[in-house]
């Protein structure tokens, strides 16, 4: 099952664990909050000259996405895991900001 969700910032992505691993108990809200903190600071800036987010496929028609994921994951066995995170999490947070 599902025990987390992921954050956007930028051009990072962080997961967030949602119940206790031993115990499949909820996590205290405190323990959330702090792995939010967690994943904002460790977000260094954007530079300019970074390439385009895997954010950015997500405005591309179906086709396109489908053929650049396929892309991506036969590129290497990390960006099969990554998706597969992207994939079973409960929900995405993005916290970019618009027209910066």
């Amino acid at each position: 099952t599902t025990e987390s969700f992921l954050i956007a910032l930028d051009d990072a992505v962080g997961q967030v664990e949602l119940l206790d691993a031993v115990t499949g108990a909820p996590l205290p809200v405190a323990s959330i909050e702090a792995a939010l903190h967690a994943v904002i600071k460790g977000t260094p800036p954007t530079r300019a000259d970074s390439p385009p987010s895997l954010a950015a496929l997500t405005t591309a028609d179906r086709d396109t996405w489908a053929a650049a994921r396929t892309k991506l994951m036969a590129h290497s066995a990390a960006n099969v895991s990554s998706l597969g995170c992207i994939d079973d999490a409960l929900f995405h947070l993005s916290l970019d900001e618009v027209g910066s």
